[in-house]
């Protein structure tokens, strides 16, 4: 803000004299001055009328000064000048502007100029861009460099005076990537012989360097490798730089080679590219460097660093029996320096007064004393410890976990932590533990709660010598269960939706993109009685019959009426048409009705009468695709399946074909098989399961990975007998082409399968990269036969979605299994498992 001045003159009528300031603000009506009110007359102060701002250009580049001119107009339409006037910008990051009017463009953005005199205000508005590139040149513009080898390619940036330009962001590319590549700062490696064009690009201009790839000309052989150290023997820690010499046979250097550099055991000392050798642990490793079939080798002896002090931190410590005190030992080397890590033994000298675990935690047994001693590598320390009471009074009690949430049917382990005054930790005391509401949840003496399968909210208390704590329990019983990719929801009995896991498209539905490690409530008043979950969406059907869809909407998914906006809440689908079964897919989704008919919505394919594949449509609300069928699942390979009233099984893509003679073929085809029918199906990654009506399991599609369940990976365009003879009353199928990890993210595809006996023994079989199995053989990554899921658990469903596995045990408890590393497991951790891991954490 900058603040102009100016004097403020008066007139005589035929005198021209200096008027006061102060006089001049007074209304004309009165007098200044003196006592005598006959003095000369003094003409008022014009109004102001308007005040503009003016600029002599409005678009700026960043660097550049313009004058910005204050226009002052009086309510009589007169120009006013020598006022007083005010200067301001509202985006000072972007534009400044001084007291005497000067603009001055900071960064790119946009901002008003204003200026400000007696209530009245002037803006101009303006806009502040960078200079934009005119020409990228290389320099130089024509090189060569050695395969294998990389050079640096300088560009020059410039605008249209010629004058350099930094820190612009550059694309580079290479006309021949088999030839050359280019990193993104300019760094060209050659990869075969031959010319390559490294260009650069940016802002619509872009310059190139013409590369030529020569080959490494060298007929002489590598016949040995010199290998040398500055030392063999270091400490854990160090790090020591080896150096390798390619020989030829008559004992020359040979340069240019490539070395590759081992070490035989990475435990105890590793070695990087450029052969520094680094001590990871005590012990013996073998360094190797490799040239053209050529090694040389060095032996390595990798110790610690030598224990020289131990100080036990109190020294002294006084402790009420009951209580405990933590006691901390420091080691250090001859050089004064702390070391970490070391393996230290804790004792009691008088152990029926004071004993010590082997984290340095002391708990005071008896009056009397005792010496605490903390032994390492040879050497020792020691610190008194007296106990001076019998029992400390307990002050206050808190429980782990506070309150919290946990699955009807299940068991969740509470901890009680007992304090005195001052905030020391007491043990060995009689804790009572109870219930609010044993029918709904009951505790045992060492604080396990059970809960039983109805959603309630019980208060466990823990009491010790007239203090308690409390912990608010909520009991949440699932009923339905569906698992997406990455993330997993459930149904309660009065149809309350929740999910958990990942939520990168608001696939979760509470109004967040924040993904969630623990159950939480959907965010809508609607009770449903369905739920599915595809890659990226979920949809569920209401008790009324009216479906709701939220999370991603890239291909209209939702049947919301629009396409590509995600929904981070339930948006309803369009139309009443009273559906029964849902499935979520890969970017559309299907549905039968109570009449029987099958409805799709979202991205559906054409193909042309040659089977050209089209442009694919996007229907925003549903489209009947089909009549006569019970129910619809779908897949994570973006395909459905669906029966027949007579129990045909019926399988497809969401793509029409045009026929030959211009009608339009819709998805829906013939029966998988007219000799077999089913009662349930289940579709997964590019295979199908189903349970025939005569008892037995059948899975056709691709077998890659095991999933059809025969003992083979050969893949069936006909159902095949699932092996082991078992009948199964539930099925679940999955496999996904992308695990969410993080930074780690990457593409696989192991599908698999499961089953639940009638008996509730749950089975699996297929892909097991994440021990979504749950298996004991978790580490065997195929399994081509039924395999039972450990932890001997009896199941009435199980899902499978993406690489992790949920199912609801008999009592109601929820449990998952395999990948969780965006929470899908809904146990507040992201820590895969093998075995069946409870809902809610235990």
């Amino acid at each position: 803000m900058g603040i102009g001045t100016s004097l403020l003159t008066a007139r005589k009528r035929k005198n021209v004299s200096v008027v006061p300031l102060a006089c001049v603000m007074i209304l004309s009506a009165l007098s200044c001055g003196g006592g005598d009110s006959t003095g000369p007359n003094v003409e008022p102060v014009a109004v102001v009328g308007t005040v503009a701002v003016t600029l002599p250009r409005t678009r700026l580049y960043v660097g550049d000064s313009v004058q910005a001119v204050a226009t002052i107009v009086s309510s009589t339409g007169s120009a006013i000048s020598g006022r007083v006037i005010t200067w301001s910008s509202d985006n000072v990051s972007v534009a400044t502007v001084g007291q005497s009017g000067i603009v001055k463009a900071i960064a790119v953005g946009s901002a008003q100029i204003s200026v400000a005199l007696e209530g009245k205000v002037g803006v101009a508005a303006l806009s502040v861009i960078i200079v934009p590139i005119a020409s990228i040149s290389m320099v130089p513009d024509t090189g060569s460099v050695l395969v294998g080898q990389a050079r640096l390619l300088a560009v020059s940036v410039k605008d249209s005076a010629g004058n350099s330009l930094s820190g612009r962001s550059l694309d580079w590319s290479s006309s021949d990537a088999t030839k050359a590549i280019v990193s993104s700062t300019g760094v060209v490696t050659g990869l075969s012989e031959g010319v390559a064009d490294i260009i650069a690009s940016g802002e619509g201009k872009s310059g190139l360097a013409r590369i030529r790839i020569l080959p490494i000309v060298s007929n002489i052989q590598v016949a040995t490798v010199s290998m040398s150290l500055p030392r063999t023997a270091f400490r854990v820690g160090e790090s020591l730089q080896a150096a390798a010499l390619p020989l030829d046979a008559s004992g020359g250097v040979l340069t240019g080679r490539e070395i590759t550099w081992t070490s035989s055991n990475p435990e105890v000392a590793v070695v990087n590219a450029g052969g520094l050798v680094s001590g990871i642990s005590s012990g013996v490793a073998t360094l190797t460097a490799a040239v053209e079939g050529k090694t040389g080798t060095v032996t390595l002896q990798v110790s610690l660093v030598p224990v020289i002090t131990i100080a036990i931190n109190p020294s002294t410590e006084s402790v009420s029996a009951g209580a405990t005190v933590t006691l901390a030992a420091i080691l250090k080397d001859s050089a004064g320096g702390t070391l970490l890590g070391r393996t230290i033994s804790w004792s009691s000298t008088n152990p029926g007064t004071a004993s010590v675990s082997q984290s340095g935690v002391v708990t005071g047994i008896l009056i009397g004393t005792s010496d605490i001693v903390a032994a390492a590598e040879g050497k020792q320390a020691r610190a008194s410890i007296s106990v001076n009471t019998l029992s400390t009074p307990v002050a206050t009690i808190t429980l782990s976990p506070g309150n919290a949430e946990m699955s009807g049917g299940g068991t969740k382990q509470l901890y009680a932590v007992l304090r005195d005054v001052n905030g020391n930790v007491l043990g060995n005391r009689n804790i009572l533990w109870s219930s609010s509401n044993p029918d709904r949840a009951t505790v045992s003496a060492s604080g396990l709660v059970i809960a039983s399968p109805v959603d309630a909210t019980v208060v466990i208390t823990a009491s010790v010598e007239g203090k308690s704590g409390s912990s608010s329990l909520g009991i949440i019983t699932f009923v339905r269960m569906s698992t997406g990719t990455g993330f997993s929801c459930g149904l309660t009995a009065d149809g309350t939706a929740y999910c958990w896991g990942l939520n990168n498209s608001g696939q979760l539905g509470d109004a967040s993109t924040l993904s969630r490690l623990l159950p939480k409530k959907v965010t809508t008043d609607q009770k449903f009685a369905a739920i599915a979950s595809g890659a990226t969406h979920t949809c569920g059907i209401t008790i009324p019959g009216f479906a709701y869809c939220w999370g991603s909407n890239g291909g209209g998914n939702l049947g919301s009426g629009s396409v590509g906006t995600s929904s981070l809440v339930p948006a309803a689908v369009n139309g009443s048409y009273g559906f029964v079964s849902i499935a979520a897919g890969l970017s559309n989704t299907c549905a039968t009705t109570s009449e029987r008919d099958v409805y799709c919505w979202g991205s559906i394919g054409y193909n042309d009468n040659f089977g050209t594949a089209l442009a694919p449509q996007y229907t925003l609300q549903p489209l009947r695709i089909g009549l006569g069928m019970v129910a619809v699942v779908g897949g994570i390979d973006g395909g459905y399946c669906t029966v027949d009233q007579a129990g045909l099984a019926y399988c497809w893509y969401l793509v029409y074909t045009n026929s030959a003679s211009g009608s339009t073929v819709p998805p829906i085809g013939q029966p998988v098989s007219a000799d077999l029918r089913f009662t349930t199906l289940r579709r997964g990654l590019g295979h199908v399961c189903g349970i025939a009506t005569s008892g037995p399991t059948y899975c056709w599609g691709g077998n890659q990975s095991g999933q059809l369940g025969d003992g083979t990976t050969l893949s069936r365009a006909s159902p095949t007998l699932v092996s082991g003879g078992l009948i199964f009353e539930s099925l679940a199928a999955s496999g996904g082409g992308f695990v969410y990890l993080g930074p780690e993210s990457r593409a696989t595809s192991a599908a698999y399968s499961c089953g639940v006996t009638s008996a509730g023994k749950a089975y699996c079989w297929g892909g097991n990269p994440f021990g979504q199995l749950g298996t004991p053989s978790a580490q065997v990554s195929i399994v081509t036969t039924p395999q039972p899921v450990d932890g001997g658990l009896s199941f009435t469903g199980i899902r499978a979605g993406g690489y992790h596995t949920c199912g609801l045990a008999i009592g109601g408890a929820a449990y998952c299994w395999g990948l969780n590393a965006s929470g899908q497991f809904g146990d507040g951790t992201t820590t895969n498992s093998d075995q069946p891991t409870p809902v809610f954490g235990r």
